[in-house]
């Protein structure tokens, strides 16, 4: 169970670590960081048990065993992409997706630092979702970790909305 974002009064919010630790003045009075999932914003509030309304996610307890430095939760998603790596067009696909970045599997050599530009096909009947800049963060076997870095806020609120629509798809 997790608090509403005071933004756009979803439940799909995250405990999240701030810059390396948490306020130990604000743990000991009983208020966490969180992260709306969906519309980017980062809050304080009091225990989750305070809560009168149940939020659809996991217990306190699984929520707590969860938190780590991301900031976000990825979510299965597997949508066609195309990137531009010096003028070369190339094509992979997002397998995982979240506000803040996504998994991206590619044919391809990326490097850990390269940046580029990013349309995502979240659907046939919408024009792709843009990002500006996207840097890849982490190389697997499997693929590459893409941090979003520049992304327009028009943008973002639909990918929040897109987001919204995989959490509820994954809770039912």
């Amino acid at each position: 169970m997790t608090p509403q974002c005071p933004k756009c009064k979803k439940y799909f919010t995250k405990r999240v670590l701030i810059e390396g630790a948490e306020d130990p003045t604000s743990t000991l009075a009983g208020m966490y960081a969180y992260r709306c999932q969906l519309c980017d914003e980062l809050f304080r509030a009091s225990k989750p048990a305070l809560q009168t309304t149940p939020a659809p996610q996991a217990s306190t307890s699984a929520e707590l065993a969860n938190i780590t430095n991301r900031q976000y939760v990825r979510v299965t998603a597997k949508f066609p992409v195309t990137f531009l790596i010096s003028r070369l067009r190339q094509e992979g696909t997002v397998t995982e997706i979240a506000l803040g970045g996504c998994s991206l599997e590619a044919n391809v050599v990326l490097a850990i630092g390269a940046k580029f530009r990013m349309d995502i096909l979240i659907s046939e009947n919408e024009p792709p979702l843009v990002v500006d800049q996207a840097l890849v963060r982490s190389v697997r076997p499997t693929g590459f970790g893409i941090q979003f870095m520049e992304i327009q806020d028009a943008e973002k609120e639909r990918l929040g909305r897109v987001l919204e629509k995989l959490l509820a798809a994954l809770l039912s």
